[in-house]
């Protein structure tokens, strides 16, 4: 999620020199920061748990989260200029929405993932 992130950050950034903070926050860019942001937030609050207690709370607050997303940036898909910065950040993310899993949900965490890879082949997720 985070390459995802640097995309519509970076269509963000390239708005502010043409916007004001008001006009920016009506932006596709800066809304998908903010959605981007309660996931990250979710995660903050989700540190201590156990990993039982986490795949709970993904379950009952970062997939609604991450299904909205998807739906919402769905509906600017076909009408987004493909060759601007936003239309490069949700093309990209509606096309890395399979590999987009929230740890947890799906898939292990890479921290999870390196602890079972031989010590001689760790180096790979580093």
């Amino acid at each position: 999620l985070t390459h995802a992130r640097r995309r519509f950050d970076a269509a963000l950034t390239a708005l502010k020199k043409d916007f004001t903070k008001e006009q920016l926050k009506e932006t596709v860019a800066y809304q998908a920061m903010s959605r981007i942001g309660i996931l990250y937030k979710i995660e903050e609050m989700l540190h201590d748990k156990t990993p039982e207690e986490k795949y709970e709370e993904r379950q009952k607050q970062s997939r609604p989260v991450m299904d909205a997303l998807f739906e919402w940036l769905r509906t600017m898909e076909d009408s987004v200029d493909r060759s601007s910065l936003i239309g490069d950040a949700i093309l990209y993310t509606l096309n890395q929405e399979t590999y987009l899993i929230i740890p947890g949900i799906s898939e292990p965490p890479v921290r999870t993932l390196r602890a079972t890879i031989p010590e001689n082949e760790s180096h790979i997720f580093r």
